[in-house]
């Protein structure tokens, strides 16, 4: 009689064990569903779908145990905001050096974009930097050893045709224009020459 009652007192414990490990694995499960099915959501939804999963996991899990998802996102959302600092720190220098109309700062989705309007950087049919040019990239490029990202130059020609013993057609000019953009930041400011790329468009 004994043996059985010890028997028949042992399995509520049992059972409860297994119920907590059930609802961990059931937990995780859905975590990672969820994972996926946010995977084309955007950064803003899937943070918050991370922190709510963690805070319910929370309970379950011991306080040592971290989530890799929330710790890339961690990283992503630290980019993010340098990438914002970066482009309010560029639109406030274009503010005070008097240079709306002539460079623009825009935040896209494909990350920050400074635009070079007219003759800003390059006189017409040229691929020397203008000297006057040369603080514009220089403020640019203290912004840009602040971040981590890529950077890509996109040279841009003239609205007339270009026909040189220099430049045969406008692509020489536009790809001339952009790897002087490289080479400047290259060798004047130190950037990594693997961050750098240049491109050249027709029009």
């Amino acid at each position: 009689m004994s043996r059985r009652r010890r028997r028949t007192e042992d399995t509520p414990a049992a059972a409860s064990w297994l119920t907590t490990y059930s609802d961990l694995v059931t937990l995780l499960m859905c975590f990672f569903v969820l994972l996926f099915a946010f995977s084309t959501v955007d950064a803003e939804k899937f943070r918050q779908v991370s922190i709510s999963l963690q805070t319910a996991l929370r309970g379950v899990l011991d306080g040592g145990v971290s989530l890799g998802p929330v710790e890339l996102l961690d990283e992503y959302d630290l980019e993010e905001q340098l990438m914002e600092d970066a482009f309010l720190e560029i639109d406030a220098y274009i503010e005070e050096a008097g240079l709306k109309g002539a460079v623009v700062a825009v935040y896209e989705e494909r990350g920050l974009v400074v635009r070079f309007l007219d003759t800003v950087l390059f006189d017409r049919a040229k691929a020397d930097l203008r000297a006057d040019s040369l603080e514009i990239l220089d403020r640019v490029a203290q912004v840009l050893q602040k971040v981590p990202n890529q950077v890509a130059v996109e040279g841009h020609t003239d609205d007339l045709p270009i026909q040189t013993w220099e430049f045969p057609s406008n692509w020489w000019l536009s790809t001339a224009r952009a790897n002087r953009v490289v080479e400047y930041f290259a060798r004047n400011h130190g950037i990594a020459p693997e961050r750098l790329s240049s491109v050249g468009w027709r029009i």
